[in-house]
């Protein structure tokens, strides 16, 4: 028969360390499970806040920007019309967008077109890679340009849409470029999806875009 091993002190003394030293471990482990699952849990929040953030102000500007085309449709003044559009953007909106409250809604970027009615067929030769791509506003008027600053719905022929663009740019929270470039680079680019297209500052642009038939 074993030796039993000797325990110094009163069994409930020896029963109380034994007890105090699992809790220790117990809370070490805690320690531990939380330390991992902290960082998934924040980056999750931030994700669901720039998600919230940016259909927000997607849907603030695609508003802005059917009303831009709803007056370009009707023969309204490029310059009158980016006005409008400008105006419709809250400010607070652009500064939801930028996380800068100090930026107005004058800061804003439009973009005043005359288009085919068939433009979205248009293609062109990407110099790059000599490929076919789709490029529905290569053949579009821009009425920005001062050659056209005087073009309207109607003072072109039929067939012809008003397309209004509305942009802003937008500041990620979330530090999700950082870790898609350390993970895998190709995925961190212009022709990834609205949350890996980022720049070295975190930021990319949002567009609004609107299209109405020339009402001539």
């Amino acid at each position: 028969m074993a030796a039993p091993i000797p325990v110094s002190g009163s069994p409930a003394s020896w029963l109380r360390g034994y007890l105090s030293r699992r809790g220790l471990g117990e809370r070490g482990a805690v320690a531990v499970e939380f330390a991992l699952i902290f960082p998934v849990f924040l980056f999750m929040i931030l994700f669901m806040l720039d998600a919230g953030r940016y259909l927000t102000v997607q849907m603030a500007l695609n508003n802005a920007a059917d009303v831009g085309a709803r007056a370009l449709a009707i023969s309204g003044n490029p310059t009158d019309t980016a006005t409008l559009m400008r105006t419709d953007v809250p400010s607070s909106i652009v500064g939801l967008s930028t996380m800068d409250p100090t930026l107005s809604s004058l800061g804003v970027n439009v973009g005043e077109y005359i288009c085919p009615i068939n433009s979205e067929n248009y293609s062109t030769i990407d110099l790059n890679t000599g490929l076919v791509v789709a490029s529905p506003d290569g053949n579009c008027t821009d009425l920005g340009t001062q050659a056209y600053s005087s073009v309207n719905c109607g003072t072109v022929g039929a067939n012809n849409r008003a397309t209004a663009k509305v942009y802003v740019t937008f500041k990620w929270i979330t530090p999700l470029g950082l870790l898609v470039s350390l993970a895998k680079p190709s995925e961190f680019g212009p022709k990834a999806s609205i949350y890996f297209k980022r720049n070295a500052t975190d930021t990319t642009i949002i567009e609004g875009k609107a299209k109405l038939l020339c009402q001539n």
